[in-house]
């Protein structure tokens, strides 16, 4: 009986320091704890071997060469392990990295199908991390959504890394199986055909599963499905899966035939290694991104969408890598910042009101001086001009008036009278009136008025 997903490790401590607080998960072979490494106090995820396979010696073998494979390839994609024991007193358990984030089981219940170009980022990271693995000629053999974590980042995106190399195996390993004969090793629904009927495994039989992870990630359904475990096999065997743009009509039909390729029952027909398939989801996203850049020159730039994940507190990462695939950044436009002009520097204004506090004490005497002179002048010019004007005047009316000496000395009085007055405006009508036309006729009437009576 298997151990129950209870508290019966919580609050242990492992190898005198990896002291357990909470369980994480659970899968066929063991429990994953949140644990503190106290000497370090560092967060860490401890994998504890569940109590009923202690007695199957394949189940602990597999368990060390899952922890003996992740430590060896080191990985930035495969998840990392620092620590493995077993012996003693406590079960065996190997220590991972702490990752935060979710399965792509779990992303795809949550989420959904998920959009094919966010899946084509995913695959080209898992099959970086098998790129690594088979290049050390190991086999992973059980890649499935359950063993692809996912952990978002916002500045790159997904962050992928595989879990579980527990039953991988040793690419023409000629020592002895660690598995029983006659026993499949995988899951049917992400099986290649050749794991089931018993030819020879190499790195294409894991590509084939990376296949039916993304066709089920964009899809929502596994490749091939059956109501038991024996059609599956059949299934997988002789029946093709239905074609992936017929089922995701969203999905780029460039991207389905990179998927189809992979599912391909001769693994003749399908990509060769991990690296053409990368290569080739790769290429798609470069032209993705040239069409992008001519449709953002052709446009303007309207609006970014932006989304929002939930880091969940399942296992694992560090070390973040890219979740999208690179975009061709030499073909999009760079827009280099323009330098700021310096800023102008503040005048002084001293001298401009010194300048004119001076300028004002010297120009509002000057001012005051020739208005008083000014004012002089003409009272000077008024006088003569009244003077002239008077005489004149006088001598008009006397000219006209002939030589009436009465009415002569009364012009002349009256004028004098005026003018002693000081009103030479009355005097100036008074003549004017009389003399102004030249004639006799004129001062004649005026004196006449004038003349007192006898």
């Amino acid at each position: 009986m298997e151990e129950k997903p209870a508290s019966l490790l919580t609050g242990r401590v492992l190898g005198g320091k990896y002291r357990l607080s909470r369980l994480i998960g659970q899968g066929g072979m063991g429990s994953v704890y949140e644990a503190v490494q106290e000497d370090l106090g560092r967060r860490v995820a401890v994998k504890v071997l569940h109590k009923a396979r202690l007695a199957n010696e394949n189940a602990v073998a597999r368990f060390r060469v899952e922890a003996e494979t992740s430590a060896r390839l080191g990985s930035p994609h495969i998840v990392l392990v620092t620590d493995f024991q077993a012996g003693g007193s406590d079960p065996p358990f190997l220590v991972m990295e702490l990752l935060l984030g979710k399965s792509l089981r779990r992303l795809i219940a949550d989420e959904g199908v998920l959009d094919w170009h966010r899946v084509a980022g995913i695959g080209a990271q898992i099959l970086a991390a098998l790129a690594a693995a088979h290049a050390a000629k190991i086999l992973h053999r059980d890649i499935k959504p359950d063993n692809v974590f996912v952990s978002p980042s916002p500045a790159l995106g997904d962050v992928v890394k595989v879990l579980d190399f527990g039953v991988a195996k040793l690419m023409e390993d000629d020592g002895a199986p660690i598995t029983a004969d006659g026993v499949l090793v995988g899951t049917p629904q992400y099986m290649a055909p050749e794991q089931i009927d018993g030819r020879t495994l190499d790195a294409r039989t894991d590509l084939y599963a990376v296949a039916a992870c993304l066709y089920e990630a964009v899809s929502g359904q596994v490749p091939l499905l059956a109501s038991d475990s024996r059609v599956q096999l059949d299934d997988v065997l002789h029946r093709a899966p239905p074609r992936l743009d017929l089922v995701c009509p969203k999905a780029d039909p460039r991207f389905a035939a990179i998927v189809m390729r992979g599912l391909h029952k001769d693994p003749d027909a399908r990509f060769q290694s991990a690296e053409d398939m990368s290569r080739e989801l790769k290429a798609l996203d470069a032209a993705l991104h040239v069409g992008d850049d001519a449709a953002t020159i052709r446009q303007p730039h309207t609006e970014t969408p932006t989304r929002d994940e939930e880091a969940s507190s399942e296992i694992i990462a560090t070390r973040p890598h890219r979740g999208t695939l690179p975009a061709v950044s030499a073909l999009r436009p760079i827009a280099r910042p323009v330098p700021a002009a310096p800023p102008s520097k503040p005048r002084s204004r001293l001298w401009l009101w010194i300048g004119l506090v001076l300028g004002l004490v010297v120009a509002i005497p000057i001012a005051i001086v020739a208005g008083v002179f000014g004012y002089y002048v003409h009272l000077t010019n008024v006088c003569k001009d009244t003077s002239a004007a008077v005489s004149a005047r006088l001598d008009a009316c006397e000219s006209a008036c002939g030589h009436d000496d009465e009415n002569r000395q009364y012009c002349t009085v009256q004028g004098d009278l005026l003018t002693a007055k000081g009103d030479s405006t009355a005097a100036g009508k008074a003549y004017g009136e009389a003399c102004k036309a030249g004639d006799a006729v004129g001062c004649a009437r005026l004196t006449t008025t004038r003349k007192p009576t006898p």
